[in-house]
């Protein structure tokens, strides 16, 4: 077992001015790579960040929803501090654009008798459109991107247990954003 390295010497080679170098190029070599990998990360990144920036994400369009009807009922006499829930009724939906291929074919047949005979048959055939990156991918072409539909609203707020600031807050909630006015629930937030 002559040929094991002798562990005990180590450190006096790392620390001698041949170990010292290399020990300064493997660092240098190491931030390099690290440098190297983010460069090339942050690229791929960047198109991810586009294509998702066009389309904002359901807890960023649900939080700002609830944002915006705090704010909103916050400004009514009575309701003091308030905190929102928005539920929905599923995620949002993706339409994409579809092209229509219609074909008509008319056949026309003389009978012995001299008689002229028509057909007309039609096919009508719907597909998504597919559009290519310049990297070479293929995505379909989208239309329009639907909201989901607000399922129930609960709105806790100070001055929840007066009946008319419930009501109050009740009619803005549903008038706000389009539901019916038992899809709201408005009650006292508990003092701690």
């Amino acid at each position: 077992m002559g040929n094991l390295p002798d562990f005990k010497k180590i450190p006096e080679k790392l620390l001698s001015p041949k170990g010292t170098k290399l020990l300064l190029i493997a660092g240098i070599t190491g931030i390099a790579l690290i440098f190297l990998s983010q460069v090339i990360s942050h690229g791929t990144k960047q198109q991810t960040t586009t294509v998702s920036s066009s389309s904002p994400s359901l807890a960023d369009y649900t939080g700002g929803l609830e944002k915006k009807v705090k704010n909103l009922i916050t400004a009514i006499d009575g309701v003091g501090k308030a905190e929102v829930l928005i539920t929905f009724e599923s995620s949002e939906k993706n339409v994409y654009q579809q092209q229509e291929k219609q074909t008509a074919d008319t056949t026309e047949q003389t009978q012995k008798d001299g008689e002229k005979q028509t057909a007309q048959s039609s096919d009508e055939e719907d597909s998504t459109v597919i559009i290519s990156s310049a990297d070479g991918g293929q995505q379909a072409l989208l239309e329009t991107q639907l909201t989901p539909q607000v399922e129930g609203v609960v709105v806790v707020c100070e001055g929840g247990g007066n009946p008319v600031v419930q009501e109050n807050v009740t009619e803005a909630v549903s008038t706000a954003l389009g539901v019916s006015s038992n899809h709201v629930y408005v009650t006292k937030m508990s003092e701690k």
